[in-house]
This record gives C-alpha cells, sequence and structure tokens, in this order.
C-alpha cells in the first residue's frame, strides 16, 4: 500500500509514540500545564517563572522528540538535556515572532508563508546547534519548496487533534505526541534529502 508523504509521516509517528508512550505523554502533559501556566499566570513574577521553565524545558522536549522520531529510547529525565539552548531558543522564539508578525502586517499569506519557512528552527537549534539566527537561516533553507507539504502536514495534524477531542478530551495529550512526532519525522526527512527550488 503506497501512502501520501503526510501519511507516512503520521504511520511514522504513530509507531515511534508507541515505543515511548508513557514517557511522551508525560513530557507533554507537563508542557501543556506549563502552557496553562503561561496563560493563566496572575501576576509578572508567576508569567516570567512559567516561562523561565518552558524556555528551559521546551529544547530538550524538542530533543526528545528527534530522539523517539529516531527510535531511540526515552527516560523522563531526558527533558532536562537541553537546558543549555533555553536562553537562544528565547531569543530565536522571539525573532521567529517579529518575523511572523511583519508578515502578518504586510498581509495574512505572507505571515503564514514566513511562519512555515521558520517553523523548523528549534530542531535546526537543538540537534545541530545552530545558534539564534543560524537555526532560523537553516529553517528557511531546508524548507524552501516544501511549504505546501508543511500545510498538509498540519492538516492532517489537525485530523489527528480532532480525534484526541474525540477521545473524551484525554486523547489531546497523545494527539500532541503524534502531531510533535510527524513534525519530528517531516525535519528528520528534509534534512537528509536535497532541497528543491523555490
Amino acid at each position: 500500500m503506497h501512502l501520501s508523504p503526510a501519511g507516512r509521516y503520521l504511520r511514522h509517528a504513530w509507531q515511534a509514540f508507541l515505543k515511548n508512550a508513557w514517557v511522551l505523554v508525560l513530557v507533554v502533559a507537563a508542557e501543556k500545564l506549563l502552557e496553562a501556566g503561561i496563560k493563566k499566570a496572575g501576576s509578572f513574577p508567576m508569567l516570567a517563572l512559567f516561562l523561565a521553565a518552558y524556555f528551559v524545558l521546551e529544547p530538550g522536549i524538542v530533543s526528545m522528540f528527534l530522539a523517539a522520531e529516531r527510535g531511540e529510547k526515552l527516560n523522563a529525565g531526558d527533558v532536562l538535556a537541553g537546558w543549555q539552548y533555553g536562553l537562544k531558543y528565547f531569543l530565536a522564539s522571539a525573532a521567529n515572532m517579529v518575523a511572523v508578525a511583519l508578515g502578518l502586517v504586510c498581509l495574512i499569506l505572507p505571515g503564514v508563508y514566513v511562519f512555515y519557512r521558520f517553523r523548523l528552527f528549534p530542531y535546526f537549534l537543538v540537534d545541530r546547534n545552530c545558534g539564534i539566527l543560524g537555526s532560523l537561516g537553516e529553517s528557511w533553507a531546508a524548507t524552501s519548496g516544501r511549504v505546501l507539504q508543511m500545510v498538509s502536514l498540519d492538516l492532517l495534524g489537525l485530523v489527528v487533534y480532532a480525534l484526541g477531542v474525540l477521545c473524551l478530551i484525554v486523547g489531546i495529550v497523545p494527539a500532541s505526541a503524534v502531531y510533535r512526532l510527524m513534525w519530528a519525522k517531516f525535519y528528520g526527512e528534509i534534512t537528509t534529502v536535497p532541497r528543491a527550488g523555490l
């Protein structure tokens, strides 16, 4: 049976999820709690605390999804493995947000285009230690000619999330893990295949 590229990513992500399901569920649940804390923080000190924790842990989470995609066995403690990238991750995220916002000011489509071109910066930052601007530049180069493929991956991700919601909401955490694994697979594939033209 021949699967579409997005279907291959989903199948691979599901298989990778099953190998490390409990660790990935715990990590995604912790990430979702941090995100909720950021949104609900009632004071600046609480917001700063949640943001600091998020940006210290998020590079390790990205690294864990890359490792899971590559078939490696995970431990919950691996979430701390990327702490040294926290400041770079924060600064690259800020630069990404500014670029996308400028694109959105121009019109909606340029902002969406810029969003997808910079979408993989966390993987380059953690996997290849490219630095702040280097990770954004590598993402821009690697995603050349692949924006429509990335949009289709996000559309499939919406289906995955919808299935998670149908599982009495508790399926959101595994759905999020599978979605993240799909993107890790996409990153792994495009960084080993020659780039297409613009």
